[in-house]
């Protein structure tokens, strides 16, 4: 089932096409037979069907459809196919079909009696004509169109003779029997008007047994009514009055008329039927048989009455068709403003897309330019610290060459404290450029290097140093005073603090809240002497350490209990975790 779905979608477009040709072939047929009703109805059918078809088969639709209609009078249609196939042709630039489209386009405004419009569309055809290699049956038409439209203009019998006669040619080459048909009914009407009279009906003998012949009704009424007219102007100014009035005269004349109002009845073509009826009527009053005369003038009124009907219901239709194709016109426009709307605000969307794209593109070209830049400046500043580091150790290791050179006690201690603090500032700055952060120093890994490092300096092994940091990072300048206060105050509790080499060192730092932080330092030493005079308190080391809790704003606070506890509150200003 799924195979014969996929065939029948693969061969679709060969089914519609295929019928699209049927159907023109139909309304061919009907159209050459002068049957435009039912040629309207299979070229309108073509015409709905052929929506996905191939654009010059549509546009060859339209043009036969605006052909057919105008034939049945349906003169709005026409003009409107007509122009939707000539602006296809155009845009295909198929200048055989828009040869065509303007040949009808003339035609048709010369049926309304607009002869600059009509005569300016054949000039335009004939300028392509002149530039393009045109089909012989089209050119025969153009040759037959042009004819007619030169006689309607100028009155000009002599070109339109040799028009016609070219045309003639043309379609006697080519057996185009139906525009043979129209170029001798013009030749014949140009002699008529010279008053050729033998060669009129000639010429409009040869028209008739063509049409006969493939039994065009319309085309055989038509010329039927122009021999039926020539024999009564034969009478009429041949043969002076009063003798003119014999019926005899007047018989052949009235047989044309009779043949072709027995014609029209059968076929229905009105128009001529109301034609045929006035032919007859002046014929027999000439004659004086006034019963017939009668007779034909109510057959008159009465078809004239019913083509006005007609012609008033083909108006009503017309204007409710233009009613119903302006609203579906406005329905259109409305479509399409909507359909603008629609894609004007895609478009600024688009450009709304494109410019956040082209922001985005910006902004990732910023960001990584920046992040360049940082890291260049983070090696730099690495380097820095590196530098600091080494500049730090060269002086401390000055200070002991110097102190070496002493050989006072107390130069040497002053000079191995200051080697300490030296030390621990340089750990900061060590601990900076090893670390991939060069803003933040991880206290717990600082704290416990530093204090290491200060207990090497005792000659007792029994020193227990435990920490707890609960896993904090300080800027370097916090770092740098607590590891200064810590150095301080190991020192003093390895000098002071412990009469038997053995004691614990107990160092925290956790955040309490917000910014806040406190720092506890604490032994189990003897602690501070109780009768010690408040001016013994100030002691270089005390001064030290409530100098270095100045610099980072930390509220101090001396335990005296079970050794000696120092605790010191203070804000981080740089926290940004309220």
């Amino acid at each position: 089932m799924i195979l014969i779905k996929r065939i029948l979608i693969l061969f679709f477009p060969f089914f519609t096409f295929g019928q699209n040709i049927d159907l023109l072939k139909k309304g061919d047929f009907f159209f050459d037979k002068s049957v435009n009703d039912s040629a309207v109805f299979y070229y309108d059918a073509g015409t709905k069907n052929c929506k996905n078809c191939d654009e010059a088969l549509l546009a060859e639709y339209y043009l036969k459809f605006g052909k057919a209609n105008r034939l049945i009078g349906n003169i709005e249609s026409a003009l409107v196919f007509y122009l939707k196939a000539e602006k296809i042709f155009n845009n295909l630039n198929n200048y055989n079909g828009l040869f065509e489209a303007k040949i009808n386009l003339a035609e048709f405004y010369r049926s309304i009696d607009e002869i600059e419009k009509s005569f300016y569309l054949i000039e335009e055809a004939e300028k392509i004509s002149k530039k393009n290699i045109i089909r012989k049956e089209v050119l025969a038409y153009y040759y037959n169109r042009r004819a007619a439209i030169i006689a309607d203009k100028f009155d000009d019998k002599d070109e339109v003779i040799r028009l016609s006669k070219k045309s003639i040619q043309i379609a006697e080459e080519l057996k185009a029997n139906k525009l043979l048909i129209y170029s001798y009914n013009e030749l014949a009407y140009v002699y008529e008007s010279q008053n050729k009279k033998d060669l009129a009906l000639k010429y409009y003998f040869k028209a008739f047994n063509i049409a006969e012949k493939l039994d065009l009704g319309i085309e055989m009424c038509d010329v039927l009514y122009n021999i039926g007219r020539e024999e009564f102007l034969r009478i009429e100014y041949n043969i002076a009055p009063p003798k003119n009035e014999n019926p005899k005269l007047y018989k052949k004349a009235r047989d044309y008329f009779k043949q072709g109002l027995e014609l029209a009845t059968k076929i229905n073509y009105l128009e001529r039927q109301k034609d045929f009826s006035k032919r007859l009527f002046h014929n027999f009053v000439k004659t004086h048989q006034f019963k017939e005369a009668i007779k034909y003038n109510e057959l008159y009124h009465s078809y004239n009455e019913q083509l006005l009907k007609n012609n008033k219901q083909k108006e009503i239709a017309e204007i409710e068709a233009k009613y119903l194709n302006e609203k579906k016109d406005n329905q259109i426009i409305l479509n399409e403003k909507e359909i603008r709307v629609q894609y004007f605000i895609l478009f600024c969307f688009g450009i709304l897309l494109l410019l956040l794209l082209l922001f985005f593109i910006k902004s990732r070209k910023d960001k990584f330019k920046i992040e360049d830049i940082l890291e260049q400046k983070t090696v730099l500043l690495k380097e820095i610290h590196h530098r600091v580091k080494n500049n730090l150790q060269l002086t401390s290791s000055l200070l002991y060459l110097q102190a070496n050179k002493h050989n006072d006690p107390k130069t040497s201690a002053m000079v191995k404290e200051s080697q300490k603090q030296i030390s621990s500032i340089a750990l900061v700055h060590e601990m900076l450029y090893q670390d991939d952060t060069v803003s933040l120093i991880s206290i717990d890994q600082y704290l416990k290097e530093l204090g290491s490092r200060l207990l090497q300096f005792s000659p007792s092994k029994n020193i227990v140093y435990n920490l707890d940091t609960k896993n904090v990072s300080l800027p370097i300048d916090y770092a740098t005073t607590l590891g200064l206060i810590l150095n301080e105050l190991i020192t003093n509790s390895l000098k002071h603090a412990f009469k038997d080499d053995k004691g614990v060192i107990v160092v925290s730092l956790e955040k309490i809240k917000g910014k806040q932080y406190k720092f506890t330092y604490s032994d189990n030493g003897v602690g501070l002497p109780k009768k010690l005079k408040e001016s013994t308190h100030k002691t270089l080391g005390l001064k030290l350490i409530k100098m270095f809790a100045e610099e980072i704003d930390a509220q101090l606070e001396v335990i005296n209990e079970g050794g000696l506890t120092y605790r010191f509150i203070f804000k981080n200003k740089y926290d940004t975790d309220v």
